[in-house]
């Protein structure tokens, strides 16, 4: 889940709200439904995503409600915000990180890994992406 949400810039709700056929590995191809007003798109999956996701999904037959179109579930259900939110606070503490990480770190370190901001623009789908990108620039 945290790599998705760090390579493709996912929003919480957008992670969470992810339905098995938004990901086709087959292709390495990932259906990303953006929320607020961004542009949903398709975009590709690494190798190593590919990888997780497959090791995910036989690990998810044993879910209580595997049933679920939902591509992530937790030990009770659907995964919820709080449940993720618990996650990346987990991680964070286990990794000895002296800071309070919070799901939106990796919304934030995608633009950061990919660099430039036309890089980032494709991959956010942000509808109104001239200000923001001025402003990552400036900051950079």
């Amino acid at each position: 889940m945290m790599l998705l949400a760090f390579r493709h810039g996912l929003r919480v709700s957008e992670l969470i709200d992810m339905r098995i056929p938004d990901v086709d590995l087959n292709t390495g191809r990932l259906f990303v439904h953006r929320l607020k007003g961004s542009l949903s798109t398709s975009q590709p999956l690494e190798g190593d995503e590919i990888r997780a996701l497959r090791a995910w999904l036989r690990q998810r037959i044993n879910a209580p409600c595997c049933n679920s179109p939902l591509v992530f579930l937790s030990e009770r259900g659907p995964m919820t915000r709080q449940a993720f939110n618990y996650t990346c606070e987990e991680v964070g503490r286990r990794a000895g990180l002296s800071i309070n990480v919070h799901p939106r770190m990796l919304r934030h370190s995608c633009g950061v890994r990919a660099g430039a901001t036309w890089v980032i623009k494709p991959r956010l789908r942000n509808r109104c992406t001239r200000k923001r990108s001025a402003r990552f620039s400036a900051s950079v």
